[in-house]
């Protein structure tokens, strides 16, 4: 998920991680706390 926060201009690779860690990103309406969770093209990703 940080790689696709990163590549979509949102925020830096790493800024994205400490997001993720922080319990404030969703993907598919799910909070997520692991940077490495795949992502897909179809998949929603919430900050």
């Amino acid at each position: 998920m940080a790689r696709a926060l990163s590549k979509l201009g949102y925020c830096s690779r790493s800024q994205a991680g400490e997001l993720i860690r922080a319990g404030r990103v969703k993907l598919n309406g799910v909070v997520r706390r692991d940077q490495e969770t795949p992502t897909h093209s179809k998949d929603r990703i919430e900050v």
